[in-house]
């Protein structure tokens, strides 16, 4: 069996109810007829520990992440830009406080994560996806790069720390 969400079980063995309540996103016929989802989520990030990986995390994004998700939490890609928060409870949104880069849509280092994290591009989010091939991914296309991370460290704490660092 597999459950995305983190579970709770109250007295009764016939009332098993989702964490994530309405934000469950566990629609197999197993997961619906065992747990009830009610509208207020007891569901809370800040109350599971971070991943050691950050947004450098694959296991968030693979197949069979439910159990690493309903352990630990990540980084939303967007951070405080992020338009879907309320329905993301299972992600971190906390703000990086970085500039727009200068060259913004016409930057040519749209591509490097770091500089992703480091600078705002209108509608792109600050974190890439971590490619499941990493440094050995054959795929070099611009709009493969632009979505995707080939193993290049990402601390969000020292992208704060640079910009700090910068400005002086």
């Amino acid at each position: 069996m597999s459950f995305l969400p983190p579970l709770h079980s109250d007295s009764n063995e016939k009332s098993l109810e989702c964490l994530w309540g309405s934000n469950c996103n566990d629609k197999t016929k197993e997961h619906v007829n065992h747990f009830r989802h009610s509208q207020t989520s007891k569901f809370d990030h800040k109350h599971i520990d971070p991943c050691r990986y950050g947004p450098n995390c694959r296991l968030q994004f693979a197949t069979n992440n439910s159990v690493h998700n309903s352990k630990y939490s990540h980084p939303c890609r967007f951070a405080e830009q992020c338009r879907n928060a309320d329905k993301e409870i299972y992600l971190t949104h906390e703000p990086l406080n970085v500039k727009l880069c200068k060259y913004d849509k016409n930057c040519r280092d749209r591509t490097k994560p770091n500089h992703r994290c480091q600078y705002q591009h209108t509608d792109l989010p600050y974190y890439l996806i971590p490619c499941r091939d990493q440094p050995n991914c054959r795929n070099q296309s611009e709009n493969h790069r632009m979505k995707y991370s080939h193993g290049e460290h990402i601390d969000p704490l020292q992208v704060n720390k640079y910009e700090k660092k910068k400005d002086m």
